[in-house]
């Protein structure tokens, strides 16, 4: 049975092997088959996390440090938790606003049903006066038959008229409701509940809205808390949620209401500003990075433990999708980690350098 479940796993030694050698060639086959698995699906959000999962089969595969393996290991399995969690909430909120909307066309239909049924009515018993008074022989009596009809189906419309306008006043306060209710759980659904900003989700689907032709032009920073899971390791978890809110915040307060703050990973947000340049998004964001390292504990809300921040920027150029504008600046994230953390490092397009050099 034992040998079964190794040949299996495919763990037989191919030549003189190490064991080493085979665990990482394995790890890295895992990992390459993850990356390629998430990023098949691109109206998931999941490129990002297939970036990091290819990040961390760079770095295993060019022999880096344990710690540093670890740490790519425990964001990609952090934002993968945190997306599936997304995604179950928005299947379940989904479920909800189909039925609400089931339940509105219902009651439309049973509406309009009883208020043709009674119109029904209506008509058919005045067409049976009509057919009563067609069979008098006396004009007199008539037209006098004809004008007390009259005066019934006049009665009639105007009481069908001021029971409709009822039924679709209210009619209207359901749907109004309805749009409400739908407009809250989209706004739910695109927000992270944690830190009040917007979620991936959130992120993806502006960022996307960004990239289209009518948009004038936007900078986007990817930010990573530094050593965040030591922080929690030292200070508990609940320590960590408040400085995941404190960064927020001080994002929110850093940028315009027409810019986008976005907590897009366990430890990490993403920033998208119109109107700002490479060099004036920098200088912003060296800005929020002072405020909160040089910050004194307890002081403005501040966390008991205050944190570093390393960011990578990069500019939208012609021709960039959002995989690629995200990817140069994660690049630039990674760059200012080895860089010794706490900076902003900004990364251009290629095809700006290389229009520059002719």
């Amino acid at each position: 049975m034992a040998n079964n479940a190794v040949i299996s796993l495919d763990l037989r030694r191919r030549g003189h092997e190490s064991d080493h050698a085979m665990v990482l060639r394995l790890l890295d086959e895992v990992l390459a088959w993850a990356r390629d698995f998430l990023a098949a699906d691109e109206e998931a959000g999941w490129q990002p996390l297939a970036q990091r999962f290819e990040a961390c089969r760079t770095a295993v595969a060019a022999g880096a440090p344990s710690t540093e393996v670890e740490a790519l290991a425990s964001a990609c399995l952090a934002e993968g938790r945190e997306l599936i969690a997304q995604l179950q909430q928005l299947r379940t909120q989904r479920v909800e606003e189909s039925f609400a909307v089931v339940e509105a066309l219902r009651d439309v239909m049973a509406t309009m049903g009883a208020e043709m049924s009674t119109m029904h009515t209506s008509l058919t018993q005045s067409t049976e006066r009509f057919e009563a008074i067609g069979q008098l022989n006396d004009a007199r009596q008539m037209k006098a038959r004809l004008m007390a009809e009259v005066l019934t189906l006049k009665q009639v419309a105007a009481k069908r008229r001021k029971a409709w306008e009822e039924t679709a006043r209210s009619l209207t306060q359901k749907v109004a409701a309805l749009e409400k209710d739908l407009s809250a759980v989209k706004g739910e659904a695109s927000t992270d509940s944690l830190t009040g900003v917007a979620n991936r989700r959130g992120f993806d689907e502006t960022l996307e809205r960004w990239l289209g032709p009518s948009h004038p032009g936007f900078v986007l920073a990817v930010l990573d808390i530094d050593d965040f899971k030591g922080i929690n390791d030292a200070h508990g978890h609940a320590v960590g949620d408040d400085v995941l809110r404190y960064v927020a915040k001080c994002l929110m307060q850093s940028f315009r209401s027409d810019d986008l703050v976005a907590r897009v990973g366990g430890d990490e947000f993403a920033v998208l500003a119109a109107g700002l340049t490479s060099r004036q998004a920098e200088h912003r964001l060296h800005g929020v990075l002072a405020r909160i390292a040089n910050g004194k504990p307890g002081e403005e809300g501040r966390p008991p433990c205050v944190p570093t921040i390393s960011v990578g920027l990069s500019e939208c150029a012609a021709g960039d999708t959002a995989a690629s504008l995200y990817e140069r600046a994660d690049d630039a994230q990674y760059t200012a980690k080895r860089q010794g953390k706490n900076r902003v490092i900004a990364k251009d397009a290629r095809l700006l350098r290389d229009l520059a050099r002719h």
